[in-house]
């Protein structure tokens, strides 16, 4: 009876690929446990330095007059993984729709930065700042 179970455990893998429970889950290398480790936890940390830079972006509004504490960071971070919670939990259809408008908004961004930034950088530095070797005035020694 046993082996009847194993073959048709085995069989449903090799032809589905349906998901079943095993008697030994299968052994794991390091880089396996590291894989794993990162991709659970990555999520958390990203929205952890989220929390902290959004404060540090209105701390640096209000001319740094404003110093969050621990707590408000903890605050921000648990909202922000309840917002991203309600957000995976939508459906397909208005998961796409978010898609198509922040893909859009993320490219228009991008162009727009990249432009103004290539811009500044063609622009030329204006004279008073610039090194004019003409205007030069040497002081002796005394």
């Amino acid at each position: 009876m046993s082996n009847l179970l194993v073959s048709g455990a085995q069989e449903a893998r090799r032809c589905c690929g349906m998901v079943y429970r095993m008697a030994q889950p299968p052994r794991t290398s390091c880089r396996v446990r590291i894989n794993r480790f990162c991709v659970r936890y990555d999520p958390w940390l990203m929205q952890l330095t989220l929390a902290q830079m959004t404060l540090a972006a209105v701390s640096m509004s209000q001319d740094f007059n404003y110093v969050p504490t621990n707590d408000q960071t903890v605050a921000v971070f648990i909202g922000f993984i309840l917002f991203h919670g309600l957000v995976n939990t939508l459906n397909t259809a208005w998961l796409a729709r978010i898609t198509k408008v922040s893909c859009l908004m993320t490219h228009l961004t991008s162009s727009i930065t990249h432009s103004s930034i290539l811009l500044a950088l063609s622009l030329p530095s204006s004279p008073s700042r610039s090194c004019n070797p003409t205007r030069t005035t040497v002081i002796p020694f005394s």
